[in-house]
């Protein structure tokens, strides 16, 4: 446990477990946006990418409440970014179901195949798809989780107390 503490305090810039309604995800959002002690560029993309990640959870995490502030169910899970020597991670965790699960590893080994011209037309086609289907989402967020990133995303499946939980992190590269 004691490694644990040491290495949660020296290494993690943010960590949060809650619901992730529209008005946490904004507020976080903001401090990572400007408060992070990172350059520029790496906030951006730490905050572009926090976006994606976090409406994944608000909107397909298993374990649910209603979130009185918006009157609208919204997911919970947990979030942290830490920071290294040359790289900074975000990682997300949620509760999925068996087949979430299966359509995520499908859905992320086929976004990590692909070079950055891959990832734009693979993006362009959801887009397109959706705009024919007059759905709102393109589900494209995780095609921008990898551009943004520039880094494959690493997807693991955690057991804990007969329930599955899915953890998504994006790497950064510091400049």
């Amino acid at each position: 446990m004691q490694y644990f503490m040491e290495h949660l305090a020296n290494e993690t810039l943010f960590f949060y477990k809650g619901i992730f309604s529209y008005p946490v995800i904004v507020e976080i959002s903001h401090h990572i946006r400007n408060d992070l002690n990172l350059d520029e560029k790496t906030r951006e993309k730490l905050f572009a990418i926090f976006v994606e990640l976090a409406q994944n959870v608000s909107s397909y995490s298993q374990e649910r409440v209603q979130a009185t502030i918006i009157n609208r169910e919204v997911g919970i899970g947990a979030f942290y970014i830490i920071e290294q020597k040359n790289i900074v991670k975000i990682t997300t965790l949620n509760k999925v179901s068996d087949e979430q699960m299966k359509r995520l590893l499908t859905r992320v080994s086929k976004i990590n195949a692909l070079d950055r011209t891959g990832l734009r037309t693979l993006k362009m086609n959801f887009r397109n798809e959706a705009i024919q289907k007059h759905t709102l989402s393109g589900n494209v967020g995780l095609i921008e989780v990898a551009l943004k990133s520039a880094n494959p995303i690493v997807l693991d499946t955690v057991h804990f107390q007969n329930n599955k939980y899915v953890m998504i992190t994006a790497q950064i590269n510091k400049k």
